[in-house]
C-alpha cells in the first residue's frame, strides 16, 4: 500500500514519496516499492535515517545534498544496483554498515569532515574504491580495513599559501624594480643587494 500523510501532519511530510521528519530535518525512508533509478535528496535534510534506503535495488545513482551533516546505520546496505555515489563536503559521520552489501558500487570519497565511519560501512562491496584526503579520518579508516583508495586531487585554494608566505620577507623592495637592483638593504647587521631574480645577495658583513 502506498504511504498517504495529510499535508498538516505536525511532524512528517511526504517529498517525492519520501518520508521527511520536519522537525529533526532527517529523511526517514525512502519508498521500498519503488522503481526509479535515481533519487535527489531534497534541499535542507540534515540526515539520511537508519536503514532509509536499505535494499532499494532499482536505485543506481543517489544525489545527496550539500549541508548533509549525517548518513545513518544500514542507510544504504543492500542498494545492489548502485555504482557511485558522491558525499557533499561536510558530511560528519557515516553509520555502521552504511554501503554493506552494495555489490557494483564501485567508486565513493570520503570527504576531510568525515570524522566518524561506523563498523562495517563498507563491508561486501567487492568492486570499491574510495576516494580520500590524505591524512583524514577516510584515509586511515581505508588502510586500517583494508580497502582500496585513492588521494583525492588537491584543491587550487590552499596551493599558493606557501609560495605567498615569504614573499613579504624576501625583499622590502618590489621584485621586479629594476632601480632595487642597485639598492643596498640591511638586515640583522648584513648588507645585501637583489639579483633580477629577488634572491639576495650579502655584499658586507660584520
Amino acid at each position: 500500500a502506498e504511504l498517504s500523510l495529510s499535508p498538516d501532519h505536525p511532524r512528517f511530510a511526504l517529498v517525492d514519496s519520501m518520508l521527511i521528519d520536519k522537525g529533526s530535518k532527517r529523511l526517514v525512508c525512502y519508498p521500498y516499492g519503488s522503481r526509479a533509478e535515481t533519487c535527489v535528496v531534497p534541499e535542507g535534510i540534515l540526515h539520511i535515517g537508519d536503514d532509509a534506503f536499505v535494499s532499494c535495488n532499482s536505485l543506481t545513482g543517489i544525489t545527496l545534498p550539500e549541508g548533509l551533516q549525517s548518513i545513518g546505520n544500514r542507510a544504504f546496505s543492500y542498494c545492489s544496483s548502485l555504482t557511485s555515489i558522491t558525499l557533499p563536503e561536510g558530511l560528519q559521520s557515516i553509520g555502521n554498515s552504511a554501503f554493506s552489501d552494495c555489490k557494483n558500487l564501485t567508486s565513493l570519497n570520503i570527504p576531510a569532515s568525515v570524522i566518524t565511519i561506523g563498523r562495517k560501512a563498507f563491508d561486501e562491496c567487492p568492486e570499491l574504491t574510495l576516494t580520500v584526503v590524505p591524512d583524514s579520518p577516510g584515509a586511515a579508516y581505508a588502510s586500517n580495513h583494508g580497502i582500496p583508495f585513492v588521494y583525492a586531487e588537491p584543491t587550487a585554494a590552499p596551493t599558493p599559501a606557501p609560495t605567498q608566505a615569504p614573499e613579504p620577507t624576501a625583499a622590502p623592495a618590489p621584485a621586479f624594480d629594476p632601480a632595487a637592483l642597485f639598492k643596498e638593504y640591511r638586515c640583522d647587521g648584513y648588507d645585501y643587494k637583489l639579483t633580477p631574480q629577488g634572491e639576495a645577495t650579502i655584499i658586507r658583513c660584520p
